[in-house]
């Protein structure tokens, strides 16, 4: 079964709230100074995770920017490598939709292998299995997806990770006729997107 994370972002704000408030409390000799600063500190830290980008924003945003420019790639590359399991799945649904697929996602838990079902126009299915890693990723994720595409009777299967492969799994994955896309492939694919947006963009306004 593909590994699915809960988002920690909530957890992990929590802690850091938490250990901020300790810290100020460690500071503040007057009881009634802390509890100022201690507000002071949450509404920032609020505020602040409020204007967190989604995912989609980032997308959106990368797709009106040069991605040939090394600078503005360095940036979206730390965007993704920046985002959970989770929002990671929700990134590479909006790129999908993007692309003209119908998208499903497969349910939180028990997903058998896949985290999303992209449909193109012709009706032809396709699992995807999101890995968002900071290590290569093995031969189990194209174990996973393979299986994946029997159970959600799909035409074909794609792994998608920000990061690359291992040799046993890209081995694995061209026995089994399973598509890889790594860290490069993924870009590329959001540089092609941006290209054929920006041509139906400019052929609409020619008419």
């Amino acid at each position: 079964m593909a590994r699915r994370r809960r988002s920690r972002s909530s957890s992990t704000f929590i802690a850091v709230l938490f250990v901020g408030i300790i810290m100020l409390y460690e500071i503040s000799s007057n009881f009634t100074y802390y509890l100022i600063l201690a507000g002071i500190y949450i509404v920032i830290a609020l505020i602040l995770r409020k204007h967190s980008l989604h995912p989609c924003q980032i997308l959106n945003k990368a797709l009106k920017r040069n991605l040939n420019d090394q600078q503005n790639l360095r940036r979206l590359l730390r965007k993704i490598d920046a985002m959970d399991g989770k929002k990671f799945e929700v990134f590479l649904e909006g790129l999908f939709k993007k692309k003209g697929y119908r998208v499903k996602r497969t349910p939180y838990n028990n997903d058998f292998g896949a985290n999303l079902i992209i449909t193109n126009t012709s009706g032809k299915r396709t699992a995807i299995q999101a890995k968002r890693y900071k290590s290569n990723v093995g031969k189990s994720a194209v174990q996973e997806i393979h299986a994946a595409k029997f159970y959600y009777k799909c035409d074909s299967a794609i792994v998608i990770t920000n990061s690359k492969y291992t040799d046993p799994a890209t081995q694995l994955a061209q026995s089994c006729n399973i598509s890889l896309w790594d860290r490069e492939k993924l870009i590329q694919e959001i540089k092609n997107l941006r290209r054929n947006t920006k041509l139906i963009r400019l052929s609409l306004q020619k008419r």
